[in-house]
């Protein structure tokens, strides 16, 4: 694999620059995760997270496909 779409796929995102791309607000931004629609973040230490750009990519291809409950469709490969 290339190094640097490899770099692109393993890069973290902090939620301010995830805010900037998906407009809601960090209270539904939680509270999505809660429920299941947004991905949960990586622990970086006591007070800081932050996010797999590629579950942010997944996210934004996905959006719009969500089953009648609400919850995002499963991808192929966690189906299969």
């Amino acid at each position: 694999m290339d190094l640097v779409k490899e770099a692109h796929e393993l890069a973290l995102m902090r939620l301010d620059e995830i805010l900037k791309i998906i407009p809601v607000s960090k209270t539904a931004w939680y509270k999505g995760i809660g429920e299941g629609r947004y991905p949960e973040g990586v622990q970086l230490g006591d007070r800081t997270s932050a996010w797999r750009a590629a579950d942010i990519v997944y996210l934004l291809r996905n959006l719009g496909e969500r089953n009648e409950g609400g919850r995002p469709i499963p991808n192929k490969k966690e189906s299969a």
